[in-house]
């Protein structure tokens, strides 16, 4: 017998939904602009850590500034950025000079 006040003849209870609600937690945005080309940044999102390494990379070799972003529930949390254009500065330079 349900013992409901509000709905006394009412046998059946309706029963929460038992899905997941939250966002997607496992994803990666990456955003990566070129000095040549500021306005027109290269934003890419993936599940899959190790393709977010390679476009990492290879973006960064290319001389671009890089942020990865982690999917956060219901937003964006910064993991790191990386400076592709400083880091082929860094090793066009001589590394001897003291």
């Amino acid at each position: 017998m349900n013992r409901s006040t509000k709905h006394p003849g009412r046998t059946h209870r309706r029963k929460a939904d038992g899905r997941e609600r939250t966002r997607n937690v496992t994803a990666w945005r990456i955003t990566a602009s070129w000095d040549s080309r500021p306005d027109r940044p290269a934003v890419r999102t993936t599940p899959d850590r190790k393709a977010r390494d390679r476009m990492v990379r290879q973006w960064a070799a290319d001389g671009a500034y890089i942020i990865v972003e982690e999917a956060d529930g219901f937003g964006w949390r910064t993991l790191r950025e990386v400076n592709g254009a400083a880091q082929l500065l860094a090793a066009q330079a001589p590394s001897d000079q003291r």
